[in-house]
């Protein structure tokens, strides 16, 4: 379970909280999960390599609130790097503030025209007009950014084709600003992860069609009241 949450075909090579908050939430648990989940970190070699090593002292963030769901996005911009698909090297990066839900495009050049048609397409036609963006990404939305760049530096020239499983992964992940993953945010319920194919998990074993079909029937029945 730890090798595929962490380094399987949706992964990000995330660290030992992150592992061990997915394998919870997906109805994995043993007492020593915790420590378990940082010795398998500890060992990757992904890892060891592109970890970030600190080289300034920490500082005080001011916070950036908002009340409703995409209505603050930061962007930010990750590259150069290793020349990919299309001849792409760097990528865009979108993240709600409120969410934390991560939109990313590869991008063969930095321009202004790139940047206009990557926020229509992936921000604007998909959760409406924000009342503001941020060119400055926040300390949280910092350490996704960081991540996805450590991921893509180890894809080599197929980082392009790995981008939307990477998306993926952050998407699932509890963040620890909400306690919740942008995937449930959004939508309301958990993603189906691909380590619950192979094993099964207690919210596979006691779903129930019907009894789903009743529950998601009355629900709707109360949004029209």
């Amino acid at each position: 379970v730890m090798e595929e949450v962490h380094a399987g075909i949706c992964s990000a090579h995330q660290g030992a909280y992150a592992v061990s908050r997915k394998i919870t939430l997906q109805g994995y648990f043993w007492p020593t999960i915790v420590k378990d989940c940082a010795e398998f970190v500890r060992k990757c070699k992904v890892c060891q390599e592109f970890q970030k090593v600190p080289g300034r002292p920490s500082t005080n963030y001011t916070p950036i609130s908002t009340v409703i769901p995409f209505a603050r996005w930061g962007v930010d911009l990750v590259g150069a790097l290793p020349r990919g698909t299309g001849n792409v090297r760097y990528v865009i990066v979108a993240i709600d503030y409120f969410t934390k839900w991560v939109e990313a495009a590869p991008l063969a050049s930095i321009t202004g025209a790139q940047c206009q048609k990557f926020l229509a397409k992936q921000v604007i036609c998909r959760f409406g007009v924000p009342e503001h963006t941020n060119g400055q990404v926040e300390n949280a939305n910092r350490t996704i950014v960081d991540g996805l760049k450590r991921k893509l530096e180890a894809c080599g020239g197929e980082w392009a084709e790995e981008l939307p499983y990477i998306l993926w992964t952050y998407r699932t992940t509890p963040q620890r600003a909400t306690g919740e993953t942008p995937f449930a945010l959004c939508y309301g319920f958990e993603a189906r992860a691909p380590a619950e194919i192979s094993i099964a998990t207690h919210r596979e074993a006691v779903f129930d069609h019907e009894r789903n079909e009743e529950a998601l029937a009355a629900e709707l029945h109360l949004v029209h009241e």
